[in-house]
């Protein structure tokens, strides 16, 4: 969800407040949240994780986007489960 442009008003004074990204439920996955192949074969998958993005499914139908889930959504069901996972605002490579 998307916030827009915020004027606080002071005397004589306007702020603005940028766009801010905000989790639909405190922890779920940023919607905005990215991931792509570094490298795929019959025996690895390489994946770049954006920050935002859970790694494994949180508990609830809310924390149910996560990595894995988009892993399987994009064709690769096989990735049951992660053998390390990098925290929601942690981007970085996993195998």
């Amino acid at each position: 969800v998307l916030v827009p442009h915020l004027a606080v008003l002071v005397p004589h004074l306007a702020v603005l407040v940028p766009h801010l990204a905000v989790a639909p439920v405190t922890g779920a996955s940023l919607p905005t949240a990215t991931w792509r192949a570094l490298h795929v074969d019959g025996a690895l998958l390489v994946v770049d994780k954006g920050a935002g993005l859970l790694t494994v499914p949180g508990i609830g139908e809310a924390k149910a986007d996560c990595l894995l889930s988009r892993l399987a959504d994009a064709g690769h069901p096989e990735v049951g489960h992660a053998a390390h996972r990098l925290d929601r605002d942690t981007s970085g490579v996993l195998a």
